[in-house]
């Protein structure tokens, strides 16, 4: 994952760091920025942004939670792995 302000114009796809409020648009802490976004900003003067670009071996945040709450609920008799296993592998769980 990057992390770090970028052009604006390179922001698109990328997770805003940080809410931002300019020339009326909102752009909330964590949303996927959009052209639509990127646009406003743009027109209310806004040049860079401070965003998170996943990687493309990164686990989003959601499904590295379902995995770490597949490993951590109990099953009958299971060993389970340690919840770190569980988002070891993006392609193949542990658990």
């Amino acid at each position: 994952m990057k992390f770090g302000p970028v052009a604006i114009e390179r922001a698109v796809g990328a997770v805003a760091a940080h809410a931002l409020k300019s020339g009326g648009h909102v752009l909330r802490k964590g949303a996927r920025v959009t052209e639509e976004d990127v646009a406003a900003l743009a027109k209310a003067g806004v040049s860079e942004i401070v965003v998170a670009e996943l990687a493309a071996d990164d686990v989003p945040e959601d499904e590295a939670a379902r995995r770490i709450a597949r490993c951590s609920a109990p099953r009958c008799g299971a060993k389970r792995p340690s919840p770190a296993a569980a988002i070891s592998s993006p392609k193949k769980p542990a658990c």
